[in-house]
């Protein structure tokens, strides 16, 4: 029997993993990762306002306290800047532009954290502290940039370190004569200090509402994938039937793709449906089959037809996918996932970053001036506290 699939189509195991693993696994798995990722966030968002409604009791061990920062003096008691170097280029009709991390400091001292109760505990930061805050411009000339966050007195703060009643070297002297030492919070064995401006809570806030915005356009177009491109596939896959289709005509067109000639056959058939009523189809076929019809060496063939759907068939006994369908998949599905990856690097903050690395569109001039904020797009700093 000879093969009556097209060359425009695809089936078997090439169609199998189209739809299935690029559409289907692809697309699908990026999609649930989306939906775990919104509901986590949603309940570190709830867990995260719990605790910082509340005071917990200062007891030795691993603790998360939020409080106003009392500093010794007038310095802040964190200071990160980074130094940037900028790059400009014209891409047709429009300005991009660029900003890399070429330099940063961090500066730290001891500071208080007084808690809505009235205690007090003693903060020691160290040079790997994870420390959360909004980045300003403090400086800009041409191609460079200075951008700093600094933790000052009267702040409000969380700090997640380890607690210890037992002052330190580090502590020593720091208290007036006759004050009792104050517990203090430090990093641990192996947990990093972290102190986070304004708390924990609003941060998974944000990326729960972007998750919740990409799982919806992930399943956007996982529909217009499965409801739209392969819903025949679909049809043909869990419901199709082969039938014997008997041949009632035929003829021939060219096309022109891409400056080349193609040639297209076409087979009328006809065939009983299992009801027994008649059902008239046609469609295009190999150039073999087509010209041992056109011989008169074949009189009929197996036809795959979704009953509930007559309009819906292929030649042959398996499923097909055509070459444009395949083709919109496999693209349609990588520029999801290009896209996916663009916008969740836009949407990351600097602290979450391990390197800063900023574009835009416009020219560095356009975009930045000395007094005002620097755009929070997608920059970095000292090590995530935690990868979304």
């Amino acid at each position: 029997m000879l093969e009556p699939t097209p060359w425009s189509t695809w089936v078997g195991p090439l169609a199998v993993l189209i739809v299935y693993g690029i559409g289907g696994l692809g697309l699908g798995g990026l999609f649930l990762f989306a939906v775990y990722r919104w509901i986590a966030h949603r309940r570190a968002e709830a867990l995260a306002r719990a605790a910082e409604s509340r005071e917990p009791s200062l007891e030795p061990g691993s603790i998360s306290l939020c409080g106003t920062v009392e500093t010794d003096d007038e310095t802040p008691a964190l200071t990160l800047t980074l130094l940037e170097a900028g790059s400009e280029w014209q891409s047709k009709n429009s300005w991009h532009h660029a900003w890399k991390e070429s330099e940063r400091k961090l500066t730290t001292q001891p500071f208080t954290l007084r808690l809505s109760s009235g205690e007090a505990v003693r903060v020691l930061p160290d040079d790997k502290v994870i420390y959360v805050d909004t980045l300003e411009a403090s400086l800009f000339n041409a191609t460079t940039r200075e951008r700093k966050a600094t933790l000052i007195h009267g702040e409000r703060a969380r700090v997640d370190g380890v607690l210890s009643k037992r002052p330190t070297e580090r502590s020593a002297g720091v208290y007036r004569a006759g004050e009792a030492p104050l517990p203090e919070v430090r990093a641990g064995l192996t947990e990093r200090l972290q102190v986070v401006v304004g708390g924990l809570a609003d941060r998974h806030q944000i990326w729960a509402r972007w998750y919740r915005s990409a799982a919806l356009y992930l399943g956007i177009a996982l529909a217009a994938i499965h409801l739209g491109i392969c819903h025949e596939y679909h049809l043909l896959t869990f419901t199709g039937h082969v039938v014997d289709a008997d041949v009632v005509g035929h003829h021939s067109y060219t096309t022109t793709s891409e400056k080349e000639l193609q040639s297209h056959y076409i087979v009328k058939v006809s065939y009983k449906d299992e009801r027994g009523q008649m059902q008239a189809a046609s469609d295009e076929v190999s150039l073999d089959a087509y010209n041992a019809v056109v011989r008169g060496e074949l009189r009929w063939m197996p036809f795959l037809v979704a009953p509930a759907f007559p309009s819906v068939h292929v030649p042959g006994t398996e499923p097909g996918l055509s070459r444009f369908g395949a083709l919109s998949v496999c693209v349609f599905s990588a520029f999801v996932l290009l896209m996916f990856r663009h916008q969740r690097r836009q949407k990351t903050p600097w602290y979450e970053q391990h390197r800063v690395m900023e574009e835009g569109t416009g020219k560095l001039a356009d975009n930045v001036s000395p007094a005002a904020p620097a755009a929070p797009a997608a920059p970095a700093a000292p090590a995530a506290p935690a990868a979304p």
